[in-house]
């Protein structure tokens, strides 16, 4: 029979954390830190070695009170049993401590969720936004925009996907998760007066376009890269462009 069993497994640069459920004696769960940068089979036994706890709360409280970005970290595995404490403990992450290495897909993943059923599992939207909060959150995906803008004017290639995680850079500190509907670039349209880009976003009940235009210089101008220019955010009515 085995002693234990692993119920969540995250990865780090440096090593993985394990969660365990023990079968030993009156049973319990422990964390376990295997540090790959020392190779030293002492010092990993001695990490293994974590205290038991009567909870999986008790203990995942103990290791995210020493390792405090440990949900910003690679998630690995989960066991299905335990998937809705873990669920508990990313929300409350991302409403306090998140950061930009944080990847709602990564965790959809492991979680066996898609990205929109976990997002609304953790960041819901029931609260409606004031006009101050409205226009901050303009301003970040104007940003976001100009930031896509620039990769364009390089001749990358840019996904939804990639905006998306440009925007949880600058939105994921603020409880929010837009998530993008549609991402088009038409080639060429710039010149007659239409957008060359348009992206459409949405957070529950709010919906949102970001627009711009790609525009060659002048003749006068030897270098013929288009640049990026006419931008506009603006929130949208419920189906327009969708």
């Amino acid at each position: 029979m085995k002693k234990h069993r692993v119920i969540l497994e995250i990865g780090t640069e440096g090593g993985v954390f394990e969660v365990c459920e023990s079968f030993n004696g009156q049973g319990g769960f422990f964390y376990r830190v295997e540090e790959m940068k020392y190779p030293n089979i002492d010092v990993l036994k001695k990490e293994q070695q974590k205290t038991v706890t009567n909870t999986l709360e008790e203990t995942l409280d103990a290791l995210q009170k020493k390792y405090s970005a440990i949900w910003d970290f690679h998630p690995v595995f989960c066991h299905p049993e335990y998937s809705a404490v873990i669920i508990t403990y990313l929300k409350q992450h991302i409403k306090h401590k998140a950061s930009p290495q944080f990847s709602l897909e990564k965790w959809a993943e492991v979680l066996g969720l898609n990205r929109e059923t976990l997002l609304k599992k953790i960041a819901p939207n029931n609260l409606g936004l004031t006009k101050k909060e409205k226009d901050v959150l303009i301003g970040m995906i104007r940003s976001a925009t100009h930031k896509v803008s620039k990769l364009i004017e390089q001749g990358k290639i840019v996904t939804g996907q990639q905006f998306e995680h440009i925007l949880e850079e600058k939105t994921i500190k603020h409880d929010i998760f837009l998530m993008v509907e549609k991402f088009t670039i038409s080639s060429g349209r710039g010149i007659l007066g239409d957008p060359d880009v348009e992206i459409f976003m949405s957070w529950g009940k709010y919906k949102f376009v970001s627009t711009f235009s790609l525009l060659e210089p002048s003749y006068k101008h030897e270098n013929k890269t288009p640049f990026a220019q006419r931008f506009v955010v603006e929130e949208v009515t419920e189906g327009y462009g969708l």
